[in-house]
This record gives C-alpha cells, sequence and structure tokens, in this order.
C-alpha cells in the first residue's frame, strides 16, 4: 500500500555458470539477503519513529503560544476598534478572530506537509528501489534507488 516501506525480500539469486564457485555464491547470496532484510527493518524503524515525533511535533504546534496570544489579542483589539469608530476610514472585511480555527488549521497543515514528504520519499524508493546485490558483475554490495 501507498505509505509504507516496501516488504523484506532477498535479492534475486545470481546466475553462476560454475559449479565451484556456486557454494561461495550461495554464502555471499545468503549474506546479501540478511544484510538487506536487517537493513530494511532497521530503515523502517528508524522511518515510523521518525513519523511519529513529526506528528507530535505537529500536534505541540497547533497549540498557542505567547507569541500567539499576543497576535491575537491584537487582531482582536483592532477588530473592536475598527467597529467602534465606523467613521475614521474603510470598513475591515476580515474574518472575525477565531483562535481555535486557526490553531487546527495549522496543525493540520503540518500534519499534511509530514505526510506528503514521507509518501514521496517512499515513492522516491518504490517497492524495488532499494537492493543489495552484485552489481554489473562486480561483487559488492550496492544499494541504488530507481
Amino acid at each position: 500500500g501507498r505509505g509504507r516501506l516496501p516488504p523484506s525480500r532477498p535479492p534475486s539469486r545470481p546466475s553462476s555458470s560454475s559449479s565451484a564457485s556456486s557454494a561461495e555464491d550461495d554464502d555471499d547470496f545468503r549474506r546479501l539477503a540478511a544484510a538487506q532484510s536487517s537493513l530494511l527493518d532497521e530503515a523502517s524503524s528508524l522511518t515510523r519513529s521518525l513519523y511519529r515525533r513529526c506528528l507530535r511535533s505537529a500536534s505541540v504546534l497547533s497549540c498557542a503560544n505567547e507569541r500567539d496570544e499576543s497576535d491575537f489579542r491584537e487582531r482582536e483589539e483592532a477588530q473592536r476598534r475598527g467597529l467602534e469608530d465606523l467613521s475614521s476610514g474603510p470598513i475591515s472585511m476580515a474574518p472575525p478572530v477565531d483562535r481555535d480555527n486557526e490553531l487546527r488549521s495549522r496543525g493540520g497543515y503540518y500534519r499534511s506537509f509530514a505526510r506528503e514528504n514521507f509518501d514521496g520519499h517512499w515513492d522516491l524508493l518504490g517497492e524495488h528501489g532499494f537492493h543489495i546485490g552484485a552489481e554489473g558483475g562486480s561483487g559488492a554490495a550496492t544499494t541504488t534507488m530507481t
């Protein structure tokens, strides 16, 4: 499903033309498959932890702080003055200050921002984008993103 890390799957077994090197290739394959599985498990755990922290941060940001309270009071006072003295100039068409809505919207914005970024990075890896194996016959462990 979208938004989840790709499943841990061992890389496809390399083809071997010589039976003498077959046992060595099998050992290399098993080591590479174990390394890939371990890396994917660790990446999955770290990613989930980071995502949970981002969501907690968004929740903290949806609470008012001293600056928010000062801004709200200043805007509310400006609206009161504008209503009391209609002869002083144009009437403001700005909606009344809605603290709860503004704070809820801010939290929702940061939660959506985090979700979009995590989805976007998962899309970079894709289902087959991360693998370890003997790329190009080099026999070295590599990671690739497609």
